[in-house]
This record gives structure tokens, sequence and C-alpha cells, in this order.
């Protein structure tokens, strides 16, 4: 069968500044947990990322109409609705904001899988972060978005098709070993497997 493969690409909007810090500081005092989600989700809706994703599953729709497997993948630059849960609320300076980010939930929406996912579905115990990621060779402030906050997140995905004829055996995140918590470089403490390889790795993100 044929495999269609395609990607969002765009840059990280402004939204670290919004949900990454406590409200007083960040966001004009905004204490209300769904008035944050809606600012935070206005903002991201700019991006363009959510208009994307919907302009995509029109290209999927035919292709499976067509009788093909569609796989997407990359740097989304936008967390998944299904991580940030009242599961992760209190994790990873989430601030007790529970949000749909709107990109990844067009495509579950849409029927597509997310493959990690699929394989690892407590984010909790497997965030699976893939941003950002350590490079020894830059100071950590050329690294991060949000130096003073817990800014990890899982923005690198591999979505696809359910099909008899495709099987997501196993997830795994690619890159270094170590992250960046509040400009510090720290060992990954959670329960993911991580494949590093032996090259110098070229990316702020993981894979």
């Amino acid at each position: 069968p044929g495999v269609i493969a395609d990607a969002i690409v765009t840059t990280r909007p402004d939204i670290e500044v919004i949900d990454r810090v406590t409200p007083d500081v960040q966001d004009g005092g905004i204490a209300d947990s769904r008035a944050r989600m809606e600012a935070i989700l206005a903002a991201n809706l700019q991006s363009g990322r959510p208009d994307a994703a919907a302009e995509l599953l029109a290209d999927i729709d035919a292709e499976r109409t067509a009788g093909r497997i569609s796989v997407v993948g990359g740097d989304f630059n936008e967390p998944p609705s299904q991580d940030w849960t009242a599961a992760t609320a209190e994790l990873f300076d989430h601030n007790g904001v529970v949000i749909p980010w709107q990109t990844t939930q067009t495509l579950l929406d849409g029927g597509l899988v997310d493959a990690f996912r699929a394989v690892h579905p407590d984010p909790a115990a497997n965030p699976g972060f893939t941003w950002p990621s350590d490079n020894p060779l830059f100071p950590t402030s050329s690294l991060t978005w949000a130096p003073e906050a817990d800014e990890r997140d899982r923005i690198d995905y591999i979505f696809a098709t359910p099909d008899a004829r495709l099987a997501i055996d196993g997830s795994t995140v690619v890159g270094p070993q170590s992250t960046i918590v509040r400009n510090e470089r720290v060992a990954d403490d959670s329960a993911d497997e991580i494949f590093t390889p032996d090259a110098v790795w070229p990316s702020d993100h993981k894979a």
C-alpha cells in the first residue's frame, strides 16, 4: 500500500509566557483555570497550527478513501491534548490547568492514532518529553524559552491512520538522556526509554 507522510512545522508561539509561570506573574493575574485555558488556546490558535491540522485531515481523508495509509510526523511545536490532563495538572509546571490543545485534538478527532500514546498511555509515568533537549555544545540559555520554568513537553510526534495493515509495536524517545529544567541540565527521571545515538545530537528537540 502507498503511504503519505506529512508534517506540521511552525515556530513555537509565546504561549510559554502564559502557561508556564504563575498567573500573577505572567498573564495579568488570571486566577481561574478555565479562563487561563481559554487564554492559552486563543493564543495558540493564532499560530495557525490548528488550521493546518484541519487542512491536513482533508488530505488524509482523500488518501484513506483511496485505500492508502497516512503517517504524519514532525515537530509540531505544540503540546498534546492527551498529556495536559487532570493526571498531569499539578506536574511539570502545568499550574493546575487542563488544556485540550487544538492541533493534536484535531488529529485525534479525525481518527488518527498518536503512536507514542498508543504504546505509553500514562502521560505522568511516560511523558515522552522531546523538548527541550540538552546539547552540551550550547549554553542552556540557548536551548530554552522560559528558563525559570519546567517547560518540558512532548511536541514531536508520529500519527497514523488506524489500519489492519499497520501495527505500532513500540515507541521510543530518541535523543540525549538529559534535558533542561529551570535552566539546569538534569537527567530524565521518567519511565521513558530513551535511545541515545553515539553521534553529537544536533537539535534542541528529541524525536
